[in-house]
């Protein structure tokens, strides 16, 4: 005949069979409750706003900004030293790409409606490549009515430029 002890220690077993039995199903219960859960979601868009957007390298140095203010956008891209080297703006007078030299000076432009004046329309399409802003420079502007070709010398003055067509 089994002790009292004997009994005790069977209980026991099967108390902690049970007990290992009822915490599987609870966590296979979890885990099926979780991955419906998971599945059922759809996916989400994301949509991430700022003013500006800063680009560093690995050294920390800013590479590149794309920000907005007072009505205009700028994606601008820096050299090593934190000068600017290429930028695309856009803003009320139109749209343009610079192009920089390392000390900053402007090197080529391209642009539309950039350059308005009284004699030109307001839809006015250049590219520029310059020496500097002064001059050299080599000049291309057109607008609906007249396309206008000019060569300046280093003081910016007009070495040359074809008569405009109509």
């Amino acid at each position: 005949m089994p002790s009292s002890l004997d009994l005790l220690s069977d209980a026991v077993r099967r108390l902690e069979r049970e007990n290992l039995r009822l915490k599987r199903i609870g966590i296979t219960l979890l885990v099926v409750i979780a991955a419906i859960l998971v599945m059922g979601q759809s996916p989400s868009t994301r949509t991430v706003e700022a003013e500006s957007f800063i680009l560093k390298g690995s050294d920390g140095n800013v590479r590149a900004r794309l920000g907005t203010k007072d009505g205009s956008t700028e994606f601008v891209f820096y050299n090593d030293a934190g000068q600017s080297r290429v930028a695309i703006k856009s803003d009320a007078d139109g749209e343009g790409l610079e192009m920089r030299d390392d000390s900053g000076e402007l090197l080529a432009t391209v642009g539309v409606a950039l350059q308005k004046t009284p004699k030109l329309s307001p839809s006015t399409s250049t590219i520029a490549a310059l020496g500097s802003i002064a001059g050299p420079g080599v000049v291309l502007q057109a607008t609906k009515e007249v396309a206008i070709v000019r060569v300046s010398d280093k003081g910016g003055h007009r070495v040359w430029a074809a008569p405009p067509q109509p």
